[in-house]
């Protein structure tokens, strides 16, 4: 993989999240049209692009089992090592539980959108079945992990463990990846008008999800956040790739294969991030400038470790 490939690949992806900041700043600044939008695209288009994806291609031959192995192996390395220096983080960096949780959500959580995105320039068309399977129990272990953490280290955490389970359930990105699933399995052949309302509205999840991201960057707040910033970004954007590599190399997984789960663990953290701590009471002021962050340096940080591991 040459790096002009990797920059032609994600240039068009950082452009669009440039985009939706600037559009924010500058253009429509109205955060409740905003969140309509970012509505509309989260449960509408978004899964009709997973659908899309999962309609057609040939599930029994999605070498799944070891890809899910290496993603799954990578997010509980990170989270154990996380989870066993949490009292030297805290008293190392003076800061509460509160904002660890924000450090951890940092570390483990990831906007796909990007990999989604960037795979078929960079992959080929062929693994996007693979990488939808791989984002649908992502989010079911990432979300499940971070629930737990805020629970136990957030402010009031516990108190809103139910709901967030329940949201979590109703993700629309895991409830449309069952629905692909169901309907590929069952051999049913949709009608044609269906097929293209759904590739129509396919077309808009990307560009919108990428949009919104951008419209949802926050202004930075470095004030005695340094260090955290900087703690979470090397965990998210250099080490977790590196031990995804590592994992992917002792399981024997084929180049590209290495290669979805690099730039997988190479993201920025998501959107969501914010939104789940603010809801449990974490320090969603840390969880945004960590955000922001991640995905500024990523622009550098993600063509860097494509071009050395992938």
């Amino acid at each position: 993989m040459q790096m002009h490939e990797i920059i032609i690949a994600l240039a068009p992806v950082f452009l669009m999240i440039l985009l939706g900041w600037f559009t924010r700043c500058f253009l429509f600044s109205e955060t409740i049209k905003w969140r309509l939008i970012e509505k509309v695209t989260y449960y509408l288009f978004v899964p009709a692009l997973v659908i899309k994806h999962l309609l057609y291609v040939d599930l029994e031959n999605v070498q799944i089992t070891n890809a899910l192995l290496a993603l799954l192996a990578t997010i509980f390395a990170v989270s154990l090592i996380l989870l066993l220096s949490r009292k030297k983080i805290n008293q190392h960096f003076s800061i509460s539980d509160q904002s660890f949780t924000s450090i951890f959500q940092g570390s483990i959580r990831a906007n796909f959108f990007i990999s989604l995105a960037a795979a078929p320039v960079l992959l080929g068309n062929n693994l996007a079945a693979l990488l939808v399977l791989l984002i649908a129990i992502f989010t079911i272990t990432v979300n499940f992990i971070s629930v737990l953490v805020l629970a136990q280290f957030g402010g009031e955490g516990k108190r809103n463990l139910n709901h967030v389970a329940l949201q979590l359930l109703g993700n629309p990105f895991i409830l449309s990846t069952f629905v692909g699933v169901a309907i590929n399995l069952s051999g049913l052949e949709l009608p044609e008008y269906i097929n293209r309302g759904v590739g129509f509205l396919s077309s808009l999840g990307l560009p919108l999800a990428l949009f919104c991201a951008g419209a949802s960057i926050f202004v930075i707040n470095f004030r005695n956040q340094f260090n955290s910033i900087l703690l979470a970004s090397a965990i998210r954007l250099i080490i977790s790739p590196l031990i995804a590599y590592l994992i992917g190399k002792v399981l024997g997984l084929d180049g590209q294969i290495i290669a979805t789960l690099v730039l997988f663990h190479g993201q920025p953290t998501a959107v969501t991030s914010y939104i789940l701590a603010r809801e449990m009471e974490g320090d969603h002021e840390l969880m945004a400038s960590i955000l922001t962050s991640q995905t500024a340096l990523s622009v550098v940080s993600l063509p860097i470790m494509l071009l050395l591991l992938a």
